[in-house]
């Protein structure tokens, strides 16, 4: 099976929301959550791609599948820089 084009997995909606915890109430949150949604050049969601988050800082490793919806959610990520990767048969893996 040869395929001309591979469409590039683009995370439409990728964004850090502070999770709630009592950390929060005294403004020192320490984790959070990073969601959103992985879908191809067309805009098409992409349901059951592999997102996989990497803390910069310590390598910390966390890997989601994507919902029906194409969205994803990795919530308790403790606070910094991460690098994101998408991936699904048929699509190159787009990093972020």
């Amino acid at each position: 099976m040869n395929q001309r084009v591979k469409s590039i997995i683009s995370v439409g909606v990728l964004f850090i929301v502070m999770s709630a915890s009592s950390a929060a109430v005294f403004g020192q949150a320490t984790t959070g959550t990073i969601s959103g949604t992985v879908s191809d050049e067309s805009g098409a969601v992409l349901p059951d791609a592999i997102v996989t988050i990497v803390h910069v800082a310590t390598g910390m490793t966390r890997t989601v599948m994507t919902d029906e919806n194409g969205r994803y959610r990795v919530p308790g990520l403790p606070l910094g820089d991460y690098e994101l990767r998408a991936e699904h048969q048929g699509f190159q893996t787009a990093v972020h």
